[in-house]
């Protein structure tokens, strides 16, 4: 019932506008669809109940005209090409940045407990300097949820992964150009993962999941279909194919270079 108030409640203020910006281009036909019903269901609503309805405060207002709903997309300010660190001057593994909340700790558990095997069944190693470690940029990582999962801890005692902290905003400039990989295995993303559109401005090529694309312009379809920066990530929802692009990002500097360019210019 509370849901269903806040949501009515949400709808009549974007009823109330006559330009409603949305964050995911995911969103904005799918407020627009639910402000033409709540005005399609007021209307009905209305004709039916003429004589008999009163005002209620707490009801939203009829919808007299369904306000225009556009896709305001978030953007970073890209490097230019010329500052980007090349393919040769970096150093192996897989670098991400995030707090340690739920879906995070989730992310770098599969991250370890999918991936990672992947890669050393490629016969690649996983431990500090290799293309298989994983260096985790941001807060709590030691002390909250992570510290009480199994596969982190192992990872961690094993020397898989390396919790690097909350870097400052300089110190986090010089690992985005000291690492080949952005690696984001994102599987419930409510809005826009704004630290993938970070890495791309950074000229470092991401490797994600389909969740990891909202909001980013960018469709599932993107490399074999897709007209809109066709080559700017890596799209991959299963671990074998993680894997192998994660090692083809760190090993082909041609498909680094392209990666890299093409993601800046998103």
């Amino acid at each position: 019932v509370i849901e269903k108030y806040f949501k009515e409640r949400e709808l009549a203020l974007y009823a109330s506008a006559q330009l409603v910006f949305t964050v995911t281009m995911e969103d904005a036909p799918f407020v627009s669809e639910r402000l033409r019903e709540m005005r399609a269901t007021a209307e009905e609503r209305e004709r039916s109940e003429r004589t008999t309805t009163r005002l209620r405060g707490s009801e939203p207002r009829p919808v007299d005209c369904v306000p225009r709903v556009e896709w305001l997309p978030y953007v970073e300010e890209a490097l230019e090409p010329d500052d980007v660190v090349g393919f040769g001057k970096r150093g192996n593994g897989m670098f991400y940045v995030g707090t340690a909340h739920p879906p995070a700790v989730r992310a770098m558990e599969w991250l370890v407990e999918e991936v990672q095997p992947r890669i050393r069944e490629a016969g690649v190693l996983c431990h500090k300097g290799e293309p298989g470690h994983i260096y985790v940029a941001g807060n709590n990582w030691e002390t909250n949820l992570a510290a009480e999962s199994a596969s982190l801890r192992h990872a961690l005692d094993k020397g898989k992964i390396s919790f690097l902290g909350v870097l400052t905003d300089e110190q986090l400039e010089r690992r985005m150009q000291k690492v080949r990989v952005f690696a984001a295995p994102l599987f419930n993303a409510t809005g826009v993962a704004t630290k993938n559109i970070f890495a791309m401005s950074r000229g470092l090529p991401l490797v994600t999941t389909t969740a990891g694309l909202q909001g980013l312009g960018l469709r599932s379809s993107l490399d074999a279909n897709a007209t809109q920066c066709p080559g700017a990530v890596d799209l991959e929802d299963d671990a074998d194919g993680f894997a192998k692009k994660v090692l083809l990002l760190q090993t082909s500097e041609e498909m680094w270079s392209e990666r890299s360019r093409r993601g800046l210019e998103h």
